[in-house]
């Protein structure tokens, strides 16, 4: 499950994260995005690009992997 910026939701209409994916409007920012997918290196690779865009809010593992490699790139910059 992730929390996606609405303008940044556009290309997951155009090509869906899986066939069961689901996108609910939560607010006039954002839309909360739900999709079966394999917690691969490819997927968090997307999701700290995304980082801006989209936050995960589930699975909990997920999200700490995410959480970590953000704090790493923030560390190479000194923060």
């Amino acid at each position: 499950v992730l929390g996606v910026q609405k303008y940044a939701c556009q290309q997951l209409y155009e090509r869906p994260l899986s066939q069961d994916q689901q996108i609910e409007v939560v607010d006039d920012t954002w839309n909360q995005v739900s999709a079966t997918v394999a917690n691969t290196l490819r997927l968090q690779d997307w999701l700290v690009s995304m980082s801006q865009l989209a936050v995960v809010v589930e699975p909990n593992e997920l999200k700490t992997v995410i959480l970590e490699r953000l704090k790493s790139a923030l560390e190479l910059y000194g923060y």
